[in-house]
């Protein structure tokens, strides 16, 4: 029996305790609203986005910018030692680039 765990504005799709899917407001209005599915009957599992892709807690921007545009999506679970311990979303991407860019700005005009 599939479990639903809220997590940083998505919805992780448990089964067994192993994540299977998440569900995004993004995914309910295309799959759903704009659908014109029957909300009283849609189950998470028909509407959820799948398979789940992950990224190492280790891994760089970069790696995590590539998966994110290859993949068309805008949130990672993030996985350390085969356990999902965060996301990363593409807000958390644009935030570390701008700190990245604003730290050059600095060392290189000394402000």
């Amino acid at each position: 029996m599939p479990s639903i765990l809220w997590w940083n504005g998505a919805v992780i799709v448990t089964e067994n305790r192993r994540p299977v899917g998440m569900l995004t407001e993004r995914d309910f209005l295309k799959r759903v609203c704009i659908a014109g599915a029957d909300q009283s009957t849609v189950t998470a599992g028909q509407i959820m986005s799948k398979p789940l892709i992950t990224i190492k807690a280790d891994a760089s921007l970069y790696d995590a910018s590539e998966l994110m545009m290859d993949n068309d999506i805008r949130r990672l679970l993030v996985e350390d030692k085969g356990e999902i311990v965060g996301f990363f979303t593409q807000k958390d991407l644009v935030r570390k680039i701008m700190d990245s860019f604003l730290a050059l700005h600095n060392a290189v005009y000394g402000i």
